[in-house]
């Protein structure tokens, strides 16, 4: 089966690669976290050949400590996008700074009970505050 793209009458090569370089902005933002997640994998995985891994477990370092940062980080990615479509999100996290970035109001709970609320901007910028009831 012989499928031309952009088979429209009068379009060429030069269209093709037009569109092509049009969308590769997208494509490198689709899969750029799992090239590094594969990159992290294929290094884990010589190391472990070279026996390194078993130095760096004998020093306290495992690989789900390496890989966390990764995913914490595409969660959170993933999360400003959801709020920049404008639907409304619960977070609950012990990273105040974060959740605090990526929120338009917060409330920090306390043994069950809401002890500090507001809008995100008024807390992050409310030192004695944060430090009353998170220890900052």
């Amino acid at each position: 089966m012989n499928r031309k793209i952009l088979g429209v009458a009068g379009n060429d090569q030069s269209d093709l690669w037009h569109y092509a370089s049009l969308r590769i902005p997208q494509l490198v933002a689709r899969f750029l976290p799992y090239s590094v997640l594969l990159a992290t994998i294929i290094t884990l995985a010589t190391l472990n050949q070279n026996s390194e891994v078993v130095a760096m477990k004998a020093a306290g370092i495992s690989a789900h400590q390496m890989l966390a940062p990764l995913i914490v980080a595409e969660i959170w990615r993933v999360i400003g996008q959801i709020r920049a479509t404008g639907i409304s999100t619960l977070i609950v996290d012990r990273d105040y700074r974060r959740v605090l970035a990526h929120t338009d109001r917060a409330a920090v709970m306390e043994k069950g009970r809401i002890v500090l609320a507001g809008a995100s901007d008024t807390l992050a910028s409310d030192p004695a505050a944060l430090a009353q009831y998170l220890g900052v």
